[in-house]
C-alpha cells in the first residue's frame, strides 16, 4: 500500500520517492503495489507509466480508513505525505501492518513505525522517537528506476543547460530567471522541462524526458526538491534554487557536499548572477568533473535498496 500526494504546489517528489520503494519491494518480494492517491492531472501520466493499481481515497487528510480497507494482513504501508498524523500512525500500527514512512520535517511527537527515511542533507539532529529504524541523509535518496537507468548510461559527452524548477507549477519569479537564461541560450542550448511554449532561443523539452536530460546536460539549474538527488546520481553539476521555504536549508546543506552550488530563494536571487554562475561552470571543465564525481559519491542510486532491506529486517 502506497499513500502519497502530488499536485501543482508540491510536485511529484513524494510520488517518485514512494514508487521507488514500491519498485524495490516488488523486485524483492513479487508484491504488486496499490497506490492510494487523489486524482491530479500532474500525477496521471506517472501512474500510467508505472502501471500500478490505484485507489482514490474518499476521506480527507491521510484517509486511514481507505488505506486499511484495501490492506491485506501483513501488508506493507509506505507513507510519503504531509497528511500523515498521529491518528494514522497509530491506526496502521494497531492494524499490525508494517509501515515505512518517508519524511522531511520530524513534526510528530511519536513515530510508531518500522522505518523512517529522511533522505535530506543536514537532518542528523532530527529525532524520530518510537521508530524502530531511522535512516537519514542522501545515502538513502529514493530514486525512480528511470533515473537509475539514465545514471548508468550517462556518458562523458554532455551539452547544454537543463532548467527544471520542479514537477508542479513554477511560481511567477521563474519568468525572470528564464528571461536571464535566454541570453545564455544565444551561445549554449538551454533546455527547459515544460509543456508550455517558450520564446526562442530557449528549448522546451517534455517533463517525462527529465531522466535523459539529467544524463546528457552539462549544467543544471534545478529546484531544491528531489531532483537534486537525481542530478547528483547522474553526475550533473547543478545550481540549486529554492522554490519553496523548506528547500532553502536543505539545498544549502546539500551544496556543501560539493556536487552543486546554492543560488538562493527564487524571487530573492539575482537572475543575472545565476547566469554568471552557470557560464562559469560551463567554462571550468575540471570543476564540472569534480562536481560530477562528488554527486555520484553522495547518491549512488541504492537508497531504496538500503531502505527496503532495513524494512524487511526490522519487520521480521
Amino acid at each position: 500500500m502506497i499513500r502519497f500526494d502530488a499536485g501543482p504546489t508540491i510536485g511529484l517528489g513524494h510520488a517518485t520517492r514512494a514508487l521507488a520503494l514500491a519498485d524495490e519491494l516488488e523486485r524483492r518480494t513479487g508484491w504488486r503495489p496499490i497506490v492510494v492517491a487523489r486524482r491530479e492531472a500532474l500525477l496521471e501520466p506517472l501512474l500510467r507509466r508505472a502501471g500500478v493499481e490505484r485507489v482514490v481515497p474518499r476521506e480527507a487528510g491521510y484517509a486511514l480508513r481507505d488505506v486499511l480497507a484495501v490492506a491485506e494482513p501483513g501488508a506493507v504501508v509506505i507513507s510519503d505525505t504531509y497528511d500523515l498524523d498521529a491518528k494514522a500512525m497509530n491506526g496502521i500500527a494497531e492494524a499490525g501492518l508494517r509501515h515505512l514512512v518517508v519524511d522531511d520535517f520530524a513534526t510528530l511527537a511519536r513515530w510508531p513505525c518500522d522505518v523512517v527515511v529522511n533522505p535530506n542533507a543536514g537532518t542528523e539532529a532530527l529525532d524520530y522517537p518510537g521508530a524502530k529504524v531511522v535512516l537519514r541523509g542522501p545515502r538513502y535518496a529514493l530514486l525512480r528506476r528511470e533515473v537509475i537507468a539514465a545514471a548508468e548510461d550517462a556518458s562523458g559527452d554532455r551539452v547544454g543547460v537543463l532548467v527544471c524548477l520542479g514537477g508542479g507549477a513554477w511560481p511567477p519569479p521563474a519568468t525572470a530567471l528564464l528571461s536571464a537564461l535566454a541570453d545564455l541560450a544565444e551561445t549554449t542550448e538551454v533546455r527547459v522541462t515544460t509543456e508550455q511554449p517558450l520564446q526562442a532561443p530557449l528549448v522546451a523539452v517534455p517533463p517525462d524526458s527529465l531522466p535523459r536530460e539529467l544524463a546528457r546536460s552539462a549544467v543544471g539549474v534545478l529546484s531544491g526538491g528531489v531532483i537534486k538527488y537525481e542530478a547528483a546520481a547522474c553526475g550533473l553539476a547543478s545550481v540549486l534554487v529554492a522554490v519553496v521555504d523548506h528547500q532553502e536549508t536543505i539545498s544549502a546543506a546539500f551544496a556543501r557536499y560539493g556536487s552543486a552550488t546554492y543560488a538562493g530563494r527564487l524571487g530573492q536571487i539575482d537572475p543575472a548572477a545565476v547566469v554568471v554562475e552557470v557560464a562559469r561552470l560551463l567554462r571550468d571543465v575540471p570543476a564540472l568533473d569534480a562536481m560530477a564525481a562528488a554527486g555520484r559519491s553522495i547518491v549512488d542510486g541504492k537508497g531504496a535498496q538500503r531502505a527496503v532491506a532495513r524494512l524487511l529486517t526490522a519487520a521480521s
